[in-house]
């Protein structure tokens, strides 16, 4: 607010363009291509036709050069040339036989008896010994009996039995209490104290009294009492 000064301004001034100067006279349309190329009375080319082509009445033959030079001559049969030189055929019959044939005879022979021994079991009509060197080299000979002890009879102890044991004589029963248990109690922990609902946010952040904010109104609007100038740069 200080350092903002309101001042007075001046009216805005209207902007007028400066006026289009228009020559006088004809323009002067003249180019270098209407100045160089300029028309000429001439005629106009004719057009260059050939005269036909005169047309023969005579037939057209079309016989190349292969038919008029090698040309298909009527000719004989060619006869083959044999040398018979007297040959005449022989008048026995073909018996077909070869040196294979004629050299290596067949020959019947007996049929070979073969090496490997006879397989048939040995039969001996003699009588069959069963001496064997163990029932004659071990003779049975008679064994006395063994000696036999008496049997004791047992005769049962007459006294009591003692039942101390070392257990029984180390080891006596003391009357001491029962050792208690480490594991906690399994019971939730109560308490006889009120309930204290104090909390940080409770005890650190107190509510103040706090003066309500000002607010500021803005300057009342005053119309500007003079006439509106509507002189505009297109009015003007």
């Amino acid at each position: 607010r200080h350092d903002y000064i309101k001042h007075s301004l001046d009216k805005a001034r209207s902007f007028k363009p400066e006026e289009v100067y228009i020559p006088h006279g004809d323009f002067d349309s003249l180019t270098s291509y209407n100045k160089e190329f300029t028309p000429k009375d001439v005629q106009r080319a004719k057009p260059i036709r050939h005269e036909g082509q005169p047309m023969l009445s005579a037939p057209f033959e079309g016989d190349p050069t292969y038919r008029t030079d090698y040309r298909k001559w009527e000719t004989g049969r060619a006869e083959p040339i044999r040398h018979d030189a007297g040959y005449l055929p022989p008048s026995d019959p073909f018996r077909g036989e070869s040196t294979y044939t004629t050299d290596y005879l067949k020959h019947q022979g007996a049929m070979r008896q073969p090496i490997r021994p006879d397989q048939t079991i040995l039969q001996s009509r003699d009588p069959f010994d069963d001496r064997t060197g163990y029932r004659s080299d071990y003779i049975h000979h008679p064994q006395q009996e063994r000696f036999q002890r008496a049997r004791e009879e047992y005769i049962p102890n007459q006294t009591a039995l003692d039942s101390l044991t070392t257990h029984r004589r180390d080891f006596t029963p003391k009357d001491v209490d029962r050792t208690r248990s480490m594991k906690p109690d399994q019971q939730g922990y109560r308490s006889n104290a009120p309930f204290d609902d104090a909390t940080t946010t409770k005890t650190d952040y107190k509510p103040w009294e706090v003066q309500p904010i000002q607010t500021h109104r803005p300057d009342e609007y005053r119309p500007n009492p003079a006439e509106m100038d509507l002189n505009t740069m297109y009015n003007s």
